[in-house]
């Protein structure tokens, strides 16, 4: 299988990274919660493993909502 994606912003600060995706649908902050947040692990994932540091806080901008959606809990793993 071959996943293919694209962290919009990834910011390093204190050996930890940050995550963010900027998202465009016109959907409620629940539904893009739940549309993107298994994306959202896999970026996670790959980034903890090609930089070798841990993902501490992970989000999407969402620009209908003008809003930050706050996963960092919301992941498994």
């Amino acid at each position: 299988m071959l996943i293919q994606g694209a962290i919009d912003l990834m910011i390093e600060k204190d050996g930890k990274l940050t995550v963010i995706d900027y998202k465009t649908d016109n959907a409620s902050v629940e539904e893009i919660t739940n549309r993107y947040r298994n994306q959202l692990y896999l970026y996670k994932y790959v980034a903890e493993r090609i930089y070798g540091k841990p993902v501490d806080k992970i989000y999407i901008w969402s620009f209908r909502n003008n809003t930050a959606i706050d996963l960092t809990n919301k992941l498994e793993g």
